[in-house]
């Protein structure tokens, strides 16, 4: 009989949490496979706020949240930090999700104990190294670190190929975010604290965070944004305002006290998506709603220079408008004269998934754990996934 293959999946923040539940939750019931988690604990309320309802145990708490922490100081702790749950579960294989700082340190710990890393959300590139920041460059280390490469689609495999990621460790899968999103959309769950916000007027919905957007760009973008509440009495603005510092701050300074601009606490995923459901356009600089709004046949202004998600563009729901106030203003304006904002929001789909990348993942992960405890152990472990034995033992 086979032993249980132990995986570690390492996440620090809620957009971690979110994208990885789905994949956890088929995880704990496959009997290939003992599964543990470790959090970093960088959002740890919000962390706490988006496994609690699904009943997700932590296994190891790291607590590495410190006000105003640097990238270098949280690199530092994640290093420091991180080899204590590899040394006290010894796993098999560790998962880590996207482009954060716990996901690069979490990967490279992996590596210096020779543990094989699996990337989740593999092969987005802006080709901007600085853009998103630190993301970008966390992508990349992490690609040169990893041995299982999950896709969402098959440009961003396209983009590991031309880095010399071999074909057969990258696999285009569809993101688990959209998973995610799935199922909170069939579940279609109501939230009376947020009716008021979405019953008279046209929602639109904003989510604004990005570091590099941090300073004068962030309150530019809030202007705009004003101004537009200004010009558009139909219409309301709902900001979760994130509780980081450098955007709290600038986003009451900027947007509070006017009667159509709500500014509201963190909202769970689930609040989220019901907001989605109602909205009439996106705003937002973050990266998985420029999936996720798409996916939903919403109207979707992204508040970045450039994108790693080039996919989104190419719906027809989404536009680049960047973080000069007039772009904003001026896109804004022009898809409402379109009517481009009288559509309610329903499942299109689009190029990110068909909210099955979890079961493409954990089939691909019993493939590679029946290859890897092959009596002898094959000369050429890279080449597991082009082995007819695992496709029959799959197919089985």
């Amino acid at each position: 009989m086979m032993n249980q293959g132990k995986l570690l999946m390492l996440i620090g923040t809620r957009p971690e949490a979110i994208k990885t539940l789905p994949l956890l939750k088929r995880l704990k019931g496959c009997p290939e496979f003992q599964v543990k988690l470790g959090v970093t604990g960088q959002h740890r309320e919000l962390l706490e706020q988006t496994l609690k309802p699904f009943d997700i145990s932590i296994d190891w708490d790291l607590g590495l949240m410190r006000p105003n922490q640097t990238l270098s100081e949280v690199s530092a702790r994640c290093l420091g930090s991180i080899p204590r749950i590899l040394e006290d579960y010894s796993p098999d294989l560790v998962l880590v999700q996207g482009d954060t700082t716990t996901a690069t340190m979490a990967a490279l710990s992996s590596f210096f104990k020779k543990i094989p890393v699996g990337h989740i959300e593999a092969g987005l590139r802006t080709g901007d190294r600085y853009s998103p920041f630190p993301e970008e460059m966390n992508r990349v280390m992490l690609s040169s670190i990893a041995e299982l490469h999950f896709c969402p689609t098959q440009r961003s495999k396209n983009n590991l190929l031309v880095e010399g990621v071999p074909d057969v460790d990258a696999f285009v899968t569809g993101n688990t975010g959209i998973d995610a999103l799935k199922e909170e959309w069939d579940r279609n769950e109501e939230f009376p604290k947020l009716k008021p916000f979405i019953q008279s007027k046209k929602t639109v919905l904003i989510t604004a965070h990005r570091r590099e957007n941090f300073g004068s760009k962030l309150a530019s973008i809030f202007k705009s944004i004003r101004k537009l509440a200004d010009h558009n009495p139909l219409f309301e603005f709902i900001y979760p305002v994130h509780p980081n510092p450098e955007v709290k701050t600038v986003a009451w300074n900027v947007l509070s006290d006017h009667e159509r601009i709500r500014l509201i606490d963190p909202v769970s995923y689930p609040e989220l998506v019901y907001l989605m459901r109602h909205s009439s356009c996106v705003l937002t600089d973050s990266g998985g709603i420029q999936e996720e709004a798409p996916t939903l046949g919403i109207q979707t202004l992204i508040l970045r220079d450039n994108t790693e998600r080039p996919e989104a563009l190419e719906t027809g729901f989404a536009e680049l408008v960047g973080t000069d106030p007039k772009s904003l203003y001026d896109c804004f304006m022009k898809l409402k004269t379109n009517g481009a904002f009288e559509k309610s929001a329903e499942w299109i789909g689009g190029p990110f998934g068909d909210g099955n990348a979890s079961g493409k993942i954990v089939e691909i992960l019993k493939g590679w754990w029946l290859f890897k405890n092959r009596d002898p152990i094959p000369r050429f472990p890279n080449a597991w996934s082009q082995s007819s034995e695992v496709l029959t033992l799959l197919s089985a």
